[in-house]
């Protein structure tokens, strides 16, 4: 088990908790009322609708909607981080609330992990090559270039640049 850190958690540590808990358990939530037959109007991620170029967390939905209906290789084709991710928000929601529960910061080996900042940089280097390559794919099949034409900021562009 963890040790405690402090003697007790804050008002503030107590919301930051309650407040990973919430976002961690929204998606999860989106995809296990989709595995039941729920289906919520989602909507598109707003950085690509509006660009044309796929953020860096496009697919992650797919992803977690794949994993909840038991379907791994789905998940990964999605988005390779997809199912760590789902990962992570059920540990965060299941230590958050062992945290609330037991009203004090419990420090555990992956917490630690998890605030290494070799870890986070050497993460962040890791989803970076992984969305840039995502991008160069989509780039060589042609996919990226007509969605960037097709989409609303380019035609926004292109009218001002008619007005000019």
């Amino acid at each position: 088990m963890g040790k405690a850190v402090g003697l007790e958690l804050t008002v503030a540590g107590r919301w930051v908790r309650a407040s990973i808990v919430a976002i961690a358990t929204t998606p999860i939530l989106i995809a296990w009322l989709y595995v039941v037959g729920v289906v919520l109007p989602l909507p598109p991620c707003p950085f690509r609708y509006f660009t044309g170029i796929p953020c860096p967390t496009c697919g992650m939905t797919r992803s977690f909607l794949a994993l909840a209906h038991g379907d791994f290789v789905h998940a990964i084709t999605e988005h390779l981080f997809g199912p760590l991710v789902f990962l992570v928000f059920l540990g965060a929601i299941g230590h958050c609330l062992w945290e609330l529960r037991v009203g004090r910061p419990i420090s555990t080996a992956y917490t630690r992990l998890l605030m290494d900042q070799r870890w986070q940089v050497g993460f962040a280097i890791a989803v970076g090559v992984y969305y840039l390559s995502r991008l160069w794919y989509w780039a060589s099949s042609g996919e990226l270039q007509l969605a960037i034409a097709n989409a609303p900021l380019t035609h926004l562009l292109q009218g001002l640049s008619v007005l000019n």
